[in-house]
């Protein structure tokens, strides 16, 4: 996952109102609030800020996650994402396109 503007994904919800974002801006900022709790869930634990600031680029100059060195139930990822979702009130549609970035995204691997 390369994030393209990581200042809107660092504004406080105090500071800029989510509502205002654009929809674009609003599924990688609930995104990033979705991998900070997966990581945190995760075995082992981790910092999600701390795996992407600190992510080497690749030859085409996107991050790289080492995403498969943590573990996740998929349930566990799942009631993670709908939480997440339900606290900023997004739609169905929007929580399925979230949950498509999520699971093709640098989440932790799956066991079940």
């Amino acid at each position: 996952m390369e994030i393209k503007n990581i200042r809107i994904l660092i504004i406080e919800k105090k500071d800029c109102p989510i509502h205002q974002f654009t929809k674009k801006d609003k599924i990688e900022y609930v995104s990033w609030e979705i991998y900070r709790e997966l990581y945190k869930n995760s075995t082992p634990s981790a910092n999600f800020d701390l795996l992407y600031m600190t992510a080497k680029r690749d030859s085409r100059g996107t991050k790289e996650i080492k995403y498969w060195n943590y573990y996740i139930e998929r349930q566990k990822c799942d009631d993670i994402i709908e939480k997440v979702c339900k606290v900023y009130k997004l739609k169905r549609r929007e929580i399925e396109s979230i949950k498509g970035y999520i699971y093709l995204g640098c989440s932790p691997k799956f066991y079940s």
